[in-house]
């Protein structure tokens, strides 16, 4: 069994307990032969540790170092004031410490660092001056702590892909022929390498080259021969104009500006490799990366094995990134996002050939379904490609587009040039999300 689990405790009880069965060692709590303390985690989760030793850092277990900063600030003290020598200057210096670089102090918890500071510079020779240099420490402590969860931040939005990012609001410039050409070059030389990559390309330019199929909105190419790029890259440019069309874009408006990169792999083992080395991202059927030194270029992998069934998510996918191209890359709220590449993926399909439609509309009528959307993040577990929250949103925004398609238009527009979403929102609509979402809630509740 694994000796970190949860069940209804009593630390206080459990804390004195502890306190007779602890020796000490150099600063350190021991427990021979070890012991299972129950605490709180800050999440509320109870758990047991089956501990064999508690210094400044935290618990040691068998399953390694339980810190701090993870129990609730309360429970932290009570437990190392139950086991702590009161007699010795030193543990009050750690029990202040335990409570200065919790993340989760309350008003309470910061009196009782101060008393124990207080304490602790009593007792001490030079007291005032370790007490300053705990303080600086346990600063220092946060600050790094800090640094690195921005960082650990910084990587995770990352690897959850182009949609999670948050992009700036500056305007995509006009393009002019040298910037389409310079673009145009940096696409070609990227499906060039990843060829290259998959032993398809290398010393063969010329022959690379010709694997190259252009569609007006596309340049394709393959890790093998096929026949069906340009019926692909026909998909595309149906797609990209039934978009332009919906935003009131020119019919032949190329967003791209001109063509977005699509790699189409014969082989599953292919496309994870590219998904993989390349990306380093979760293996998805489709991905697209923005590319180049100002992010103005799409690349788009997939993975061609049955391109039937592949085809929904490469059109989802498309549309994040025709959103990532239309007028600056700043993009709306998730819930509208996903619904809307959901939405476009299967906007031509009738509703029998949608195999995800009752689970759809099931969810909307689930009480409090359709609100949740609207505050659902990017993380993962959410908006998957045949997802039925992904699907649901999909529903409630082809609603949108078919009853209020200008005012979208105009709620597009407003973030795009960085307006507060929700603000802009009622801007635009005259009401809330909420508001609004409601009465297409009650559309899905009477029809199918």
């Amino acid at each position: 069994m694994n000796s970190i689990l949860s069940r209804s405790l009593n630390t206080a009880c459990q804390g004195l307990l502890i306190a007779f069965l602890a020796t000490r060692a150099t600063g350190d709590v021991v427990f021979e032969p070890p012991r299972a303390i129950r605490v709180v985690s800050v999440e509320n989760v109870p758990l047991s540790v089956l501990a064999d030793r508690i210094d400044r850092s935290g618990i040691h277990g068998n399953e390694g170092l339980v810190p701090w900063e993870t129990i609730r600030a309360r429970e932290a003290s009570r437990l190392w004031l139950a086991v702590m020598d009161r007699q010795r200057a030193g543990d009050w210096l750690d029990a202040a410490w335990i409570l200065l670089i919790h993340p989760m102090p309350t008003q309470e918890d910061e009196r009782m660092a101060k008393r124990f500071m207080r304490e602790a510079s009593r007792r001490l020779p030079d007291g005032p001056a370790q007490v300053e240099a705990l303080m600086v420490a346990a600063a220092a402590h946060i600050a790094k702590r800090e640094a690195e969860n921005e960082l650990q931040h910084a990587e995770w939005l990352r690897r959850l892909g182009p949609e999670a990012q948050p992009w700036p609001v500056q305007r995509w410039p006009l393009e002019d022929f040298q910037s389409e050409e310079r673009r145009s070059r940096d696409l070609r030389a990227w499906l060039m390498e990843r060829l290259n990559d998959l032993g398809h390309g290398a010393g063969e330019d010329s022959q690379a080259d010709g694997r190259l199929k252009k569609c007006r909105h596309a340049l394709l190419t393959s890790d093998e021969p096929r026949r069906d790029l340009m019926d692909i890259g026909l998909q595309v440019d149906a797609l990209v104009t039934e978009l332009n069309q919906v935003f009131d874009q020119p019919r032949g408006s190329q967003v791209f500006g001109p063509r977005a990169a699509i790699l189409v792999c014969s082989q599953p083992d292919n496309h994870e490799r590219i998904v993989g080395d390349v990306f380093d991202r979760p293996l998805e059927p489709v991905l697209f990366q923005p590319i180049g030194p100002d992010d103005s270029g799409v690349v788009l992998c997939l993975d061609g094995s049955d391109i039937k069934s592949v085809m929904p998510a490469l059109r989802h996918t498309l549309v994040h990134a025709w959103m990532h191209r239309y007028r600056s890359p700043r993009r709306p709220p998730p819930w509208f996002n996903e619904g809307l590449a959901h939405a476009m993926a299967w906007w031509r399909e009738s509703p029998s050939n949608q195999p995800w439609r009752s689970a759809a509309v099931k969810r909307l009528r689930t009480p409090g379904a359709a609100e949740a959307l609207l505050q659902q993040p990017y993380a993962p577990g959410h908006w998957s490609l045949d997802g039925v929250d992904t699907a649901a949103a999909g529903l409630l925004v082809r609603r949108f587009l078919e009853e209020r398609r200008e005012e979208i238009l105009n709620w597009i527009e407003r973030i795009k040039r960085g307006e507060d979403a929700d603000e802009a929102f009622v801007e635009s609509m005259g009401a809330s999300p909420s508001e609004v979402i409601a009465r297409y809630v009650r559309y899905w509740t009477l029809n199918d």
